[in-house]
């Protein structure tokens, strides 16, 4: 029922090779999913180089952070090559989540590890890092829920 609903308010979205999809501190309502192509995940460097983390192929998905978190985007996030991905807005998610709350904890451990890596990555550049504990992301995460509750019984 869930995947049903998720693909019925998804969007199929198509990147030429070099398109930045997600820029380094933009903010995200939605997160990714790859289906065809591969994404290159990226920070800046104090020196203002690229640091590749990471290249996602199909079946990975980025943006989850930023959106659940409300924080920018550490990353960088550009079509390595053509891509196909599916866009699944924050409403979706939402929705989600007031149907089925044990996914909070496991989108907040997802989180979590994404932050992990990024801190990880700044703090080997040098970069100033700022951390979000798991408790902290929980309670973002717990926050959209209650909003979207609060959002449905006003319909």
């Amino acid at each position: 029922m869930e995947l049903e609903q998720i693909a019925a308010r998804s969007v199929y979205c198509h990147f030429d090779s070099g398109h930045v999809i997600l820029a380094e501190g933009a903010a995200s309502d939605a997160f990714y999913v790859v289906v065809g192509g591969l994404v290159e995940a990226a920070i800046t460097l104090p020196d203002r180089t690229r640091k590749v983390t990471e290249n996602l192929a199909p079946g990975h998905h980025f943006g989850i952070e930023s959106m659940l978190t409300n924080e920018p985007s550490f990353l960088e996030l550009r079509a390595k090559s053509d891509v196909t991905l599916i866009r699944i807005d924050l409403e979706c998610v939402q929705s989600l989540l007031s149907a089925r709350p044990e996914l909070a904890e496991r989108f907040a451990r997802i989180v979590k590890e994404r932050v992990d890596a990024a801190d990880a990555a700044r703090a080997a550049s040098r970069q100033p890092v700022g951390r979000l504990s798991l408790r902290d992301i929980r309670q973002r995460i717990e926050g959209l829920m209650t909003r979207q509750s609060r959002g449905n019984r006003s319909r």
